[in-house]
């Protein structure tokens, strides 16, 4: 109990008012805000159970200040309640569609959002295309991970004709012919390669074209690895 008065005392002191006027205040449920110099409730201030009320000194505002006009989560909330969600992108208040998840932002603002990160964001653009692909092709998608090992393995050159840089990977044995978009099957080819092979088998499309693959092909495909 005496070293809790003390504290008070200290706290009072620091205020410049008295310990009776304090305690008073302390009562009621205020405390002092050492940063913005205000009395304010209990509850616009975090746990820090560190501390002898198990308050910060610092209130919420102060602690996590706002970096724009952006509302604060209690305006956030009532808005709620009123149909109205806050969209980060406009800046202004917007009617949230009955029944549909809100994202933080608008349609408008979130397409924005989305084409910049496709645009910016290599691994996030192989993603989206790669799972656009598996969808339409009814295949597993493919790593940005895989597809960087496969092109330093061949130095960025197509397997096939060796001489045009590689611009994807190919399925050597072609995903309606049962072939797997895994390591073992896929192998890095230009444009022209790919587009002219398409679902040909193999060994007749390199016949026909008089292609002799570059030996780094026969390191990516193994039939061992596809059969397992």
């Amino acid at each position: 109990m005496g070293s809790l008065i003390g504290t008070l005392k200290k706290h009072a002191r620091r205020i410049g008012i008295s310990l009776e006027e304090y305690q008073l205040l302390v009562d009621s449920d205020q405390k002092w805000c050492y940063k913005c110099k205000q009395w304010k409730n209990k509850t616009n201030y975090s746990q820090d159970k560190s501390r002898w009320d198990a308050l910060k000194a610092i209130c919420k505002n102060c602690d996590y200040p706002k970096k724009d006009n952006s509302p604060s989560k209690s305006e956030r909330i009532e808005k709620a309640k009123t149909g109205f969600a806050w969209c980060r992108g406009c800046k202004k208040w917007i009617q949230k569609v009955i029944n549909s998840k809100w994202q933080g932002a608008c349609t408008s603002c979130l397409a924005r959002e989305q084409k910049k990160i496709y645009n910016e964001n290599e691994e996030a653009r192989f993603k989206i295309v790669q799972r656009v692909r598996a969808r339409r092709k009814k295949t597993d998608s493919i790593s940005l991970h895989l597809k960087n090992e496969l092109m330093n393995i061949s130095k960025g050159l197509c397997v096939y004709c060796c001489k045009n840089r590689a611009t994807g990977l190919d399925h050597v044995i072609p995903v309606v012919k049962g072939g797997k978009s895994k390591k073992g099957n896929l192998v890095p080819c230009c444009r022209y390669c790919n587009s002219s092979k398409n679902q040909s088998n193999l060994n007749e499309w390199l016949a026909k074209n008089n292609i002799i693959p570059h030996e780094v092909f026969w390191i990516l495909f193994t039939e061992e690895q596809i059969n397992e």
